[in-house]
């Protein structure tokens, strides 16, 4: 039996590739073992030994790498013609060069910008100041809340002011709940007209049953126009009670807010000056000292002649509006017409029917077009 390679004949083949290849490393390890280190890369010897090995030193790829860099004109123009066109000397110093920033001369500046930046100064000055302002404040009162640092306090200043606050918040749900009575209010006056009208189209259908849908229908109209005059005096209970909660007490309440600043910053510098030592920039301190205590003074004043007014003008207001609530109440659950026309007169109200209130709610163009 013969075998593969004697059958296909590739045993003399593969024999000589084997002989050759081993003959070629034999000859490149004598040529690397006949090198001489100690050779200087200039000699000849040096390059007759480049020339017979495929290996090349460190040193001697160095030297080319320096000889390919720097090439003088004459020899790349003699040695090279074709290619002295096509190709440029790299420069690195090119690359630096281009990277600098110039930067501008102040003195070349025009008259427009000399102006830009002389705007701005102000400005900037003006923030610094907002910056020390409060930074200053944010310490004081965190170091009050800390109990670290002593505050101004007027007890009886103090305790009107929270009083205010506690009365606003008191008349804001109040303010809430009447918004919401109103809209149930208005849903129910909703729900009685819708009844009636049908009451009166069942009454022309129904011969039958045509006195009793006719006065229920007539009952349920008398109850909407009861409830329409009730509607208008709940609309200004609510509308006088707005205006007395965001508009009169909010005054009193940011002079309030400007006061507590005042206060704040006038305890951060006296907290300041209290902590300077004696002989150092005093005089400067005292001035601010004193420019911070008159608007303190002056901050209190304005709040305390407010809450006064506030005292009086909020009594005579809240009288009047709760005595309207009272007796229009009473007087449409108590079915006394009489009682709540008197007191639609009384706090001149006019009754807004249920076709008025939608002409109101219309456009300018559509009630034009109407």
């Amino acid at each position: 039996m013969t075998s593969f390679a004697s059958a296909f004949g590739s045993s003399s083949h593969d024999e000589n590739l084997n002989n050759a290849t081993s003959n070629n490393h034999e000859e490149e390890l004598n040529n690397f073992s006949s090198i001489d280190l100690d050779q200087q890369p200039g000699s000849p010897q040096h390059a007759q030994s480049q020339q017979h090995s495929s290996y090349v030193s460190l040193t001697d790829a160095a030297t080319l790498h320096s000889d390919s860099t720097v090439i003088p004109s004459s020899s790349s123009s003699q040695d090279f013609p074709s290619n002295s066109s096509s190709k440029s000397t790299f420069d690195p110093s090119s690359i630096l060069s281009d990277k600098r920033i110039s930067i501008p001369d102040i003195s070349k500046l025009t008259a427009s910008s000399a102006a830009a930046v002389a705007a701005v100064g102000p400005t900037i000055d003006k923030l610094k100041q907002w910056g020390r302002s409060t930074y200053k404040c944010t310490k004081q009162s965190i170091y009050e809340k800390l109990g670290k640092t002593t505050r101004t306090i007027d007890v009886e200043l103090d305790n009107q002011i929270e009083e205010l606050r506690e009365t606003k918040r008191r008349y804001e749900q109040v303010l809430s709940l009447a918004r919401s009575y109103a809209n149930h209010f208005s849903n129910l006056l909703h729900t009685q007209r819708a009844l009636s009208d049908t009451f009166l189209e069942l009454k022309h259908k129904s011969f039958q049953l045509c006195d009793e849908y006719g006065y229920n229908a007539d009952t349920q109209t008398l109850l909407v126009r009861h409830g329409e005059a009730l509607m208008s005096a709940l609309n200004y209970f609510i509308s006088t009670l707005d205006t007395l909660c965001n508009k009169t007490i909010e005054d009193t309440i940011t002079t309030i807010r400007l006061y507590e600043t005042s206060r704040l910053e006038f305890d951060a510098c006296r907290t300041e000056m209290e902590l300077l030592p004696l002989g150092s920039q005093l005089n400067e301190k005292q001035r601010e000292f004193e420019k911070y205590k008159e608007r303190y003074e002056k901050l209190k004043c304005d709040v305390g002649i407010k809450l006064q007014f506030l005292e009086e003008n909020q009594t005579k207001v809240m009288k009047k509006q709760l005595l309207l609530f009272h007796n229009a109440i009473a007087a449409y659950f108590s079915g006394n017409q009489q009682a709540l026309d008197a007191t639609m007169k009384q706090f001149n109200l006019k009754v807004l029917t249920n076709g008025e209130i939608n002409q109101e709610k219309k456009s300018f163009l559509e009630q034009l077009h109407n």
